[in-house]
């Protein structure tokens, strides 16, 4: 009736490019814990937004965590069952996994992900800072 309504406002506001990456297996690390192993991820544009802080309690999300949504014409189903770990979205140098997926593609030709963002490990960041000070002579 009214067509892609998406793609009509996404003329009118700005895009922002994101990339998807799919899981495609997961492989042993040294302690024998699974590790997702993504492909090199497609980009594509959509509108990324902020999930407000009211809607938290409405879609059962975890208050301490960051969240994104995204309105895009990507064509993706939600995480199946048999997947034990989503999709990827990179966007804004930040890794983000899908936890939801409400799709409007065959009606309307647009989707919504919601995704939260992936914390960055604390022993990474003592790693690194141990590195630079040896690198400094410190």
């Amino acid at each position: 009736m009214f067509g892609n309504l998406l793609e009509q406002a996404l003329t009118i506001i700005p895009k922002q490019t994101f990339t998807y990456c799919k899981q495609q297996s997961a492989t042993a690390n040294e302690y024998g814990n699974l590790v997702p192993v993504y492909d090199e991820g497609t980009e594509y544009e959509g509108s990324v937004q902020a999930v407000e802080q009211t809607m938290y309690d409405e879609l059962g999300l975890d208050r301490s965590r960051k969240y994104i949504k995204i309105y895009s014409s990507l064509d993706i189903h939600n995480v199946s069952d048999s997947q034990d770990t989503p999709d990827k979205i990179i966007w804004d140098g930040k890794e983000y996994l899908v936890v939801d997926v409400e799709s409007w593609y065959k009606q309307d030709g647009w989707t919504k992900i919601i995704a939260v963002e992936q914390k960055v490990e604390q022993q990474d960041d003592e790693e690194e800072q141990e590195n630079d000070n040896n690198q400094s002579g410190l």
